[in-house]
């Protein structure tokens, strides 16, 4: 899907997609609980995360 920087290819059944690479920046929390622990307990937050399943189908 790289050929000619097509990032979207439309078909009869429907859609396939691609981002492109690129560069991003983490915050790296196991490092940080291990030179400060008493601090990182005092931030950690638990959330459920629902799971997602993306396609397309053309009608």
């Amino acid at each position: 899907m790289t050929i000619g920087n097509v990032a979207k290819i439309n078909g009869t059944l429907g859609t396939i997609s691609r981002t492109a690479d690129s560069v991003v920046e983490s915050f790296d929390s196991k490092k940080f609980e291990k030179e400060n622990p008493d601090v990182y307990k005092n931030y950690i937050k638990k959330s459920t995360r629902k799971g997602s399943l993306r396609y397309t189908i053309n009608k």
